[in-house]
Formats: C-alpha cells, sequence, structure tokens
C-alpha cells in the first residue's frame, strides 16, 4: 500500500496517519509545509520508502527508528542539523538521501546501518566525516559536494566496497594517500583543485540506465526527486 500527500502544501500530519499499519511501500510527505513529523509515523514498520524531502522540518522523532524496513530515506532541502540516534535500528536501509540541510555529523548509530550503499550529505556543514562511517561494509556512492570538509581520515581505505566519492566544492588537497589509496583500487574520487579545475580519476564511470519507478503506477516525482530503484539495478562505477 502506498500514500502520496506530497505537494498539498500540509502544515501539519494527523496522529491518525499512525493507524495506517497497512502501509508497506511508499509514504509520500515532499514539498509540503511541515515543521514537525509526530512520533505516529513510525508505527507502519513494514514501509520500504519515506520522502518527507522540501519541508520545513528542523529535527526527527526516535520514533521513526521503530521503521525497521525501511529500505530507501528522503530528507533533502529542510532545516535538519543533526539525525536521530535512533536511525541506527533501520538495519536495512540502503539509501540515505540528505542533501539541503545543515547537518554537521552522523550520530555513531549510523555504524549500525550495515546494507548502507548510498549516503548523499551534499550541501550540508559536514566539516569531518565521522568514524562510524569505516564499519559499513557494502557503502558505494558517498556525496559531500560542497560540505566544509579541509581533511579526511585514513580509515575511508577501510570501506571495501566504496566505488565513488564525491568531493566537489570542499577545501580537499587531490594529493592526499588516501585518495590516492581509494583510486588504486579502482575507487573514483571527485575533487575541485586549485584554480578551479575538477580533478578526478582516470576510471571511466559508465553511464547509469535510466530508473525505474519503485511505486508502480505513482505520478512522476520532479526533476531533483528521483524515483528509487533497487540497488542491483545500479552500474558499478568502481
Amino acid at each position: 500500500m502506498t500514500l502520496d500527500l506530497g505537494h498539498n502544501a500540509l502544515t501539519s500530519i494527523p496522529d491518525a496517519l499512525g493507524r495506517l499499519t497497512e502501509l508497506s511501500d511508499c509514504l509520500h510527505l515532499h514539498d509540503d509545509q511541515l515543521s514537525r513529523i509526530p512520533d505516529a509515523v513510525g508505527n507502519p514498520t513494514g514501509l520500504c520508502y519515506l520522502n518527507i524531502s522540501e519541508n520545513i522540518l528542523t529535527a526527527l522523532p526516535e520514533a521513526m527508528g521503530r521503521m525497521t524496513s525501511l529500505i530507501e530515506f528522503r530528507a533533502q532541502h529542510n532545516q535538519l542539523t543533526t539525525l536521530p540516534d535512533s536511525i541506527g535500528r533501520r538495519r536495512n536501509l540502503r539509501e540515505l538521501w540528505l542533501r539541503g540541510n545543515t547537518i554537521e555529523g552522523l550520530p555513531p548509530s549510523t555504524a549500525e546501518l550495515h546494507e548502507l550503499r548510498h549516503l548523499d550529505l551534499r550541501e550540508n556543514s559536514v566539516a569531518e566525516l565521522p568514524p562510524s562511517l569505516a564499519g559499513l561494509p557494502r557503502l558505494r556512492q558517498i556525496d559531500l559536494r560542497s560540505d566544509h570538509l579541509s581533511r579526511l581520515p585514513g580509515r575511508l581505505t577501510l570501506l571495501p566496497s566504496l566505488e565513488k566519492l564525491d568531493l566537489r566544492w570542499n577545501d580537499i588537497d587531490p594529493s592526499l594517500p588516501v585518495l590516492t589509496e581509494l583510486e588504486r583500487r579502482g575507487c573514483v574520487v571527485l575533487t575541485w583543485a586549485r584554480r578551479h579545475t575538477i580533478y578526478h580519476s582516470s576510471a571511466v564511470v559508465p553511464r547509469e540506465p535510466p530508473r525505474a519507478n519503485r511505486c508502480a503506477g505513482m505520478p512522476m516525482r520532479r526533476p531533483g526527486d528521483r524515483a528509487a530503484v533497487p540497488v542491483s539495478a545500479r552500474v558499478s562505477c568502481g
């Protein structure tokens, strides 16, 4: 069952939504005017896809950790400064999209997201990568464009599945040993070097095939809100 309440200028969500425990596919709450997510939203524990992007949220409830079946979570372009520690309970989470907030870091519980494949922290306030990332064995892509990074930890080399690391528009030296090692392994590394020249590895990045809409029968999303697809459908960038 899917529920789409996006693009409705909603300012609040009734607690009654928590009684829709049969929700097991997608819940769209994007492009509204929500400033708060009630605890009851965490009740549909079988939900696979949740999109709360393009609202004015400043925090997320710990109760959302009850969504243990969640595979993809989108919260782009809000006003979030942090994530609830309960995010680590989402053991099936594969994609985490957080672009355009003011997040400075990730909670330690992120280390429990062993199924995570894609992490989007673009256009946030991240100044240092958290140690928790080093324990994610399936993490393939990290997007850190336009953050506040000036250094990188050597523990990035402990990510065995990393295929693409996007560091553009940060003050990162592309000759750092950790980046050299990642490239040697075939990881695509993108940085914004001196004189505004894009530096990248010699690895060839294949064009991705068209993405399918996970929620069959739903209207097309806006261009900036790509539909979710299973990770198995992605083309390797390594």
